[in-house]
Order: C-alpha cells, then sequence, then structure tokens
C-alpha cells in the first residue's frame, strides 16, 4: 500500500485520532489545496464552492 493509502485508511478506521498530516497528505492526494489560518485550515476543491473548514489542534484534527 501507498502512503496515501495507508492515511485513508487510518483516517477511515479511527477518525477521532486523525493526525492533521494525514488527512492533509490524503485531501493534496486528491486536489485539495490546504491554507492555514490561525486554529483552523481551510480545503479548497475545484468541484466544492466553498472551502472546507476544519479546526485543527497541533497533534489532533476534530472531526464532528
Amino acid at each position: 500500500m501507498s502512503r496515501i493509502e495507508n492515511d485513508f485508511a487510518k483516517i477511515i478506521s479511527s477518525p477521532n485520532n486523525t493526525k492533521w498530516r494525514e488527512l492533509k497528505n490524503v485531501a493534496e492526494a486528491y486536489g485539495c489545496k490546504a491554507k492555514p489560518g490561525a486554529k483552523h485550515w481551510k480545503l479548497y476543491h475545484e468541484l466544492r464552492p466553498r472551502p472546507l473548514t476544519i479546526p485543527v489542534d497541533l497533534k489532533l484534527v476534530t472531526l464532528n
């Protein structure tokens, strides 16, 4: 398995323990662009009219 596939499998199996680096790598592999904010990151994709805003802790991503 590639690194992207491994990261995706980790996200699916345990979404509450997702590291931002893993999520960012998977999102960028699928064509998203990540832009930082103060405590949130925004993921942009050409097929989505508005960005997806993700609250990011330095270690874990909050997926609610």
